[in-house]
């Protein structure tokens, strides 16, 4: 668990507002030989109102092991990452836009309006895709 804090710090800052209160709970389920717990939930209460839950484990096998933030408003719904799928800092992915699995975006990436990302589709720091365009599965771009 001790790479849930990236997960944590990325939500803090895409809610763009300071914690109020947090309610938390850590057990060390299984893998009684590691020093640290291996699986941790928390509800945190943002000062605007907000409400996050944050569930992380270690008690996974790769396999099937994702990271994803999501993200409710009155007005729509983002996903940032599942299984497989990266997208790193300061990344803009505009509505509209498709994402298949296993991809990974660099920094500063810009996907617009209606552009089809196939799946396992690696795109390096500081591309624009720009509105229309698709990409097949496995593109290295």
């Amino acid at each position: 668990m001790n790479q849930c804090i990236h997960g944590i710090d990325l939500l803090r800052w895409m809610m763009g507002n300071e914690v109020d209160e947090v309610y938390g709970a850590t057990r060390q389920q299984q893998n009684h030989y590691l020093e640290a717990e291996g699986i941790g939930m928390a509800v945190v209460k943002f000062k605007n109102g907000a409400i996050a839950t944050i569930e992380g484990t270690i008690n996974v096998y790769p396999k099937n092991l994702e990271e994803t933030l999501y993200l409710f408003g009155e007005t729509g719904t983002v996903k940032i990452g599942g299984k497989g799928t990266k997208i790193w800092h300061f990344c803009h992915v505009q509505k509209g836009a498709i994402i298949g699995a296993g991809c990974s975006f660099g920094q500063n990436v810009n996907v617009a309006n209606n552009v089809v990302i196939g799946n396992g589709v690696k795109v390096q720091n500081n591309v624009s895709i720009y509105e229309g365009v698709v990409l097949e599965n496995d593109v290295y771009k």
